[in-house]
């Protein structure tokens, strides 16, 4: 039976396993149709009690609403989502789940596993502040999810859909270490290339964060050049070629940043569909065992399992084919790169003649020479800027290969 111990805040806290998963489905309505004994063991209800009841019978009111809105939101889109739920037993105390809930024929499904870590103590803060902020100003749940989704963005993550999957995979890969588990080398890979696909994209924004505070100085030094007439119509020729580069450069940089993105959010959605296919596919396993050889098997069980594993196979192939999907993308990346390079080279060399140009001006060339200046810090912040974006982009090219290799094959 499940025990009580009391959390940091005072507040009584209900105890389960790590090797303890929960199960529950539901019709359209969210009324409870189905559930395991870890349910009933954890919430504190018995089947008799929880059947046919709204499965907001454990809801506690700290779980913000912006979180079920998005939610709902997907599962009525036909899209299953994973998040981290505060509920409440029938006995006042609360826990923590990580719910993992898939739209099905009819209704809902739903596994949960006890999360721990990082992601989930973030959540955990992140949870209280928006929870603070829907009753101080009465938001409707969709402002406030997008307010929470903002949050994670500036906290590094793309969207809500790539803090999910990370936030999965690696409760998975904690939870396999804590039960004493090989680890996942499929997760483990995932999770890697997701990480380094965020930080692809999140480089690629300072980058052109860099070009936005700088794109007006080409246009300067055209316009300082003018001031200074006839003897400076040379160094306005070359401020007008470099403002081309680098509004080539600024559609490159585009380009590159929404492909990223795109790479990013798809390997986020490959990460969180196997990491349900795998949550499902263990308690699909505790389902079998549990029929083993019984000649009069529960009808409910029997439709519990066929739910779960058919659900596990469709998100493992979804997610395979989502890795392979990538992997033209990806390798576009070093053409792109080099590309940019070749137009960061290009900004430099013509930087250079401008201040060649300037030298002949004398003393009327501070002006033109500050602009120059300038321009340099800019070049170089881009060309840094790029170098890495090669490495990182030539690490995700090698991860992609190795999901396939180590998931698709």
């Amino acid at each position: 039976m499940s025990a009580y111990r009391t959390a940091t805040d005072g507040a009584e806290q209900v105890c389960f396993g790590d090797e303890d998963i929960f199960f529950s489905r539901t019709n359209a309505a969210g009324l409870i149709e189905s559930g395991n004994d870890v349910f009933e063991r954890v919430s504190g209800y018995g089947w008799s009690q929880l059947f046919r009841a709204p499965h907001k019978i454990v809801r506690h009111e700290d779980t913000p609403r912006a979180v079920f809105h998005a939610l709902w939101r997907a599962i009525k889109a036909g899209r299953p989502i994973g998040a981290y739920v505060k509920n409440r037993s029938r006995a006042g105390a609360h826990y923590w789940v990580y719910a993992i809930v898939s739209p099905i024929e009819g209704g809902y499904l739903s596994v949960r596993i006890r999360p721990q870590g990082a992601h989930f103590e973030a959540a955990r803060a992140l949870y209280a502040e928006t929870q603070q902020r829907e009753i101080e100003t009465a938001l409707p749940p969709c402002e406030s999810f997008q307010g929470l989704e903002s949050k994670l963005v500036r906290m590094g993550f793309g969207d809500y859909p790539a803090f999910m999957g990370r936030a999965l995979g690696q409760e998975l890969l904690d939870r396999d270490a804590r039960l004493g588990r090989a680890c996942d080398g499929g997760i483990a890979t995932l999770l890697d290339l997701q990480i380094t696909a965020a930080d692809n994209v999140r480089r690629m924004e300072r980058i052109q964060a860099s070009y936005v505070g700088s794109r007006h100085l080409p246009l300067s030094l055209q316009v300082q050049s003018a001031r200074l007439g006839a003897r400076a119509v040379a160094v306005g020729s070359i401020a007008g070629n470099y403002r081309a580069i680098v509004e080539e450069l600024a559609d490159c940089m585009a380009e590159f940043a929404a492909a990223s993105l795109a790479v990013e959010q798809s390997v986020s959605a490959a990460l969180f569909l196997f990491g349900a296919a795998r949550v499902q596919s263990e308690m699909a396993a505790r389902f079998r065992q549990e029929l083993g050889d019984d000649t009069d098997p529960d009808e409910d069980r029997i439709l519990d399992l066929t739910q779960l594993e058919g659900l596990a196979a469709r998100y493992r192939s979804e997610a395979r084919a989502g890795v392979r999907a990538v992997a033209p993308r990806v390798r576009r990346f070093d053409q792109a790169c080099v590309d940019m390079r070749r137009l960061a080279a290009g900004l430099e060399m013509t930087r250079v003649v401008g201040k060649v140009e300037s030298a002949r001006l004398a003393g009327d060339s501070a002006g033109v020479v500050g602009l120059l200046n300038e321009l340099g810090v800019f070049q170089r912040s881009v060309s840094d800027g790029l170098q890495e974006l090669g490495r990182e982009s030539a690490s995700i090219t090698r991860g992609v290969e190795r999901v396939i290799g180590a998931l698709c094959d």
